[in-house]
């Protein structure tokens, strides 16, 4: 068994799985067009890509945007059963949240990729957010800080805790430079630790292993 995080790997042997059998190999993903320097705007754009269920957690984040003393704007790309809740919930919060569904560039137009999830693996929209320059405010759940570093590559926050998303999102708001340096080191990350060619490498050479064990 493959897991592409050590939190998932962790979690299997805690219920009993061999952890003999168990490898962990990452996601991989190819270099991505960096998305450039912040636009100069007044809000600050966040995007969100996932299903909208419970556990991502969207809810979290429409909080943290009411609570939150700087403009925001917030763009939520995905669907499901919580959809119609979470649009209410934002219209009740006064907060501007735009439902895009499934689109095929989620990050197009954002400064800054929430990924507020109250549990997760490791979520590709972070490693393709970080591969593109973006920035990225997450929960410290599962595999994600295994994606971000915390205030080197991105900036990590208890998850469930709208007040402190939504403080990490001001401090964005107002410092657009550190914004870009986030973004900028996010996408040296996956350069050196997460690139599809170091991924396949380590991929093909567990099966080599596995198969000469096997003779």
């Amino acid at each position: 068994m493959v897991s592409p995080s050590q939190a998932l790997a962790d979690f299997m042997v805690e219920r009993g799985f061999p952890a003999h059998l168990l490898h962990v190999i990452p996601y991989g993903i190819e270099p991505a067009s960096a998305s450039g320097k912040p636009e100069e705007r007044e809000a600050l754009v966040a995007g969100v890509a996932a299903n909208l269920e419970y556990w991502k957690g969207v809810d979290v984040l429409i909080e943290a945007a009411r609570l939150a003393d700087q403009p925001l704007r917030i763009e939520i790309s995905g669907d499901g059963s919580l959809r119609g809740d979470l649009e209410l919930q934002a219209r009740e919060a006064g907060v501007e949240a735009h439902f895009n569904g499934f689109v095929s560039e989620p990050l197009a137009g954002i400064d800054v990729l929430v990924q507020p999830s109250r549990a997760d693996n490791l979520p590709l929209a972070v490693l393709e957010a970080m591969a593109a320059g973006l920035p990225v405010v997450g929960a410290r759940v599962g595999g994600i800080p295994e994606l971000v570093a915390d205030g080197e590559s991105g900036i990590l926050v208890p998850p469930e805790d709208p007040r402190a998303l939504a403080a990490a999102l001001d401090s964005l708001a107002r410092d657009r430079g550190r914004l870009a340096e986030l973004g900028r080191r996010g996408r040296e990350r996956v350069a050196t630790h997460f690139s599809a060619e170091q991924v396949g490498r380590r991929t093909v050479a567990l099966y080599r292993e596995l198969c000469g064990s096997s003779t």
